[in-house]
């Protein structure tokens, strides 16, 4: 997905969500307008208008560590790993979800549904939030049926996440979202501890 269908799907998402003020919580938010509000709040609804991020994904699961380093341009929708054009690989697109989530879910519009529910303690920081449901279709995609629980704070901010494969009730990983810094004018979330399990990113650059 190039630049220009990147900017034309926020878009698109933006105005579908029917809000085009600074988005603000309300008791009374449905799915699209959470992720809005998280969109906006990260910088995220404006990816579109960048031109390559580059990042080095790293987890750590026990005593497996993977590290992997990618270059992204936007413009060409080409990918570099290690000097070679290596194309979008599902171990890219994985890496890739787990910085940008909240814009993957705005571009797989027609394949997601979104909810939302008020005044929800996470599970992992026990802060009161808004729980934005993403579920994938049945038979659309790539991953039909996988439910990711995102806990958002007032302020637009993923303070936590879990992911249910195949929508089972309990959750398959859980972390939280923490480390957030802003690069290149996206605030993104750069540590994500769990119970065992740690996902974090270094070497990040969005231009």
């Amino acid at each position: 997905m190039n630049r220009h269908v990147l900017s034309v799907a926020l878009a698109w998402f933006l105005v579908t969500a029917m809000s085009f003020g600074v988005p603000s919580p309300s008791s009374a938010e449905d799915g699209p307008a959470v992720l809005q509000r998280v969109l906006h709040a990260s910088g995220l609804d404006q990816l579109g208008t960048k031109k390559r991020i580059a990042f080095t994904f790293h987890v750590e699961a026990g005593e497996t560590n993977v590290t992997r380093a990618w270059d992204w341009n936007l413009e060409t929708d080409s990918v570099r790993q290690d000097g070679a054009d290596v194309g979008k690989t599902p171990k890219f697109i994985n890496d890739a979800y787990w910085l940008l989530f909240p814009a993957m879910v705005a571009w797989d519009q027609g394949k997601v549904e979104l909810t939302a529910e008020p005044s929800v303690i996470a599970p992992l920081t026990k802060q009161e939030t808004t729980k934005l449901v993403v579920r994938y279709i049945d038979g659309v995609g790539s991953t039909p049926n996988d439910r990711y629980d995102l806990y958002v704070s007032g302020e637009g901010e993923v303070v936590e996440w879990s992911y249910h494969k195949a929508g089972a009730e309990a959750p398959t990983r859980q972390t939280a979202w923490g480390g957030y810094e802003v690069i290149g004018g996206l605030r993104l979330s750069l540590d994500r501890p769990g119970d065992g399990f740690r996902v974090w990113f270094t070497d990040v650059v969005v231009e």
